[in-house]
């Protein structure tokens, strides 16, 4: 798995199982991954919203966002989501964002 595939990769996998925590995805014969919910929709999304956008069967873009030969996993995120592994940073861009100094009226 490790050979063939590599974190940060845009792969196509296609929809193969719905879960309430996620798309199993199918990347070729032998290795399928996980699509975890929080990984899939910038918003939250619901389980409707979830079949209706990604339907058994349809194919989609992914980035691989973990691999871990030895547990026989490999994690992926719907292409240009966020997604949590991203949303960590938010928190300090809004710290910086209240820093900024505020300009009055009387300076505009």
């Amino acid at each position: 798995m490790k050979d063939t595939y590599t974190i940060g990769q845009a792969v196509e996998g296609e929809v193969h199982k719905i879960e309430a925590f996620g798309l199993m995805i199918k990347l070729d014969d032998a290795i399928h991954g996980l699509a975890h919910i929080s990984e899939v929709s910038d918003k939250q999304i619901s389980d409707e919203e979830l079949r209706a956008k990604f339907p058994i069967g349809s194919t989609h873009k992914f980035e691989i966002i973990n691999i871990e030969p030895s547990e026989h996993r490999l994690g992926l995120k719907v292409f240009g989501v966020k997604g949590k592994t991203e949303k960590k940073d938010a928190p300090a861009a809004e710290k910086t964002e209240e820093t900024a100094p505020e300009t009055t009226e009387s300076e505009a």
